[in-house]
């Protein structure tokens, strides 16, 4: 038995998404038999991408951050691409201390987005291309939009401070 139902989302996306759908149905002894489906949903023919050139998501202070972005298909073909615009964004995070009867004393933070640099890169077909950005201590995210389809790519990464010790 197969199920299929039109969809018609009422919501519009820059990024790429996953769509998990479950469903359950009882059997005839009244236990559910539960299944799910992961699907990834486009919202466009084509997709800046980002990889950031280092390891994990947490990288040196006071040094270059480097990425590489492609143009790719769902079917992961690299694809030519003019005038993507890229941005490098600091998330700077203003912390306050709250205290709730119930709680007690709890920590928070304001954010707010800050664009420190923004260029322009061109991606030939077949290929990626490479950008780098001076960066401080802190969160930050590069954002990759495509000014054709408006659809935009970002990826979040953590700048730390490491030290050994005094001399």
């Amino acid at each position: 038995c197969r199920l299929t139902a039109p969809c018609r989302p009422s919501w519009a996306s820059t990024s790429p998404l996953n769509l998990i759908v479950q469903a359950s149905i009882l059997e005839s002894a009244g236990r559910p038999v539960t299944r799910r489906v992961v699907q990834a949903v486009w919202p466009a023919p084509e997709l800046p991408g980002i990889r950031g050139l280092f390891q994990g998501e947490e990288v040196e202070a006071d040094s270059q951050a480097e990425f590489e972005l492609v143009m790719a298909n769902a079917q992961g073909e690299k694809l030519a691409a003019e005038q993507l615009k890229v941005r490098l964004i600091r998330e700077r995070r203003d912390y306050y201390w709250n205290y709730s009867d119930n709680t007690g004393w709890s920590n928070h933070y304001n954010k707010k987005l800050l664009t420190v640099s923004e260029q322009m890169i061109n991606v030939e077909a077949g290929a990626s291309a490479k950008v780098s950005f001076p960066v401080q201590w802190g969160p930050y995210r590069v954002e990759v939009e495509d000014p054709r389809t408006k659809m935009v790519s970002r990826l979040s990464f953590l700048f730390i401070v490491l030290s050994f010790g005094l001399m």
